[in-house]
C-alpha cells in the first residue's frame, strides 16, 4: 500500500504543478501521467477522473493551510501579525 500512497502522491504533485501552469481545463490527464512518471490509467484507478483529482488536490491543499494556519493562531502573536503570518503562508502554498 505504501507503493499506492506515493503514486497518489506523484500525481498529486505532478497535478498541482500542470494546474497551476496551464489551468483545469488545458491539463490532460496524460500530461499529468507524464510529468508523475506513471501510466495514465493509474489517475483514473486512484481518483476517479480528472475532477475527482482536482477536489483531492484542493482537499490537500486546503489541509495544508489549515493545519500551518491553526498554529500562527495557537501562539501569542497579536492578531495582525497572526493574519500577515497566515495571508504570507497561504501564499506560499
Amino acid at each position: 500500500m505504501e507503493t499506492d500512497a506515493r503514486t497518489a502522491d506523484l500525481i498529486l504533485d505532478a497535478a498541482e504543478t500542470l494546474f497551476a501552469r496551464q489551468g483545469f481545463t488545458a491539463t490532460t490527464i496524460k500530461q499529468i501521467g507524464s510529468a508523475a512518471g506513471v501510466n495514465p490509467a493509474l489517475i483514473y484507478y486512484h481518483f476517479g477522473n480528472k475532477e475527482a483529482l482536482y477536489r483531492e488536490l484542493l482537499g490537500r491543499l486546503f489541509g495544508t493551510i489549515v493545519t500551518q494556519g491553526g498554529g500562527l493562531l495557537d501562539g501569542e502573536m497579536r492578531p495582525d501579525a497572526a493574519v500577515r503570518g497566515l495571508v504570507e503562508m497561504q501564499s506560499a502554498v
